[in-house]
């Protein structure tokens, strides 16, 4: 019998609208944690078997637009 792996892929950012938009994820291996910046910094930690981030190989703009870095 097989069972069910789940995975979680982080996107980068949209362009953006206005420049105050701020990351709340990070990730270690299998776990992933998001952070409630707007309201008293609580945690919330989340395991995953497969996890992806997609910010990694990216640059951010001084607007705060994100975009891939080049070769990447």
């Amino acid at each position: 019998m097989s069972g069910v792996q789940v995975g979680v892929r982080i996107r980068p950012f949209l362009p953006k609208i206005d420049g105050d938009d701020v990351c709340c994820v990070e990730m270690t291996d299998v776990e992933t944690k998001v952070t409630n910046v707007l309201g008293g910094d609580e945690e919330r930690r989340f395991t995953f078997d497969y996890s992806f981030w997609s910010f990694d190989g990216f640059q951010t703009r001084d607007d705060g637009y994100t975009f891939p870095e080049p070769g990447s």
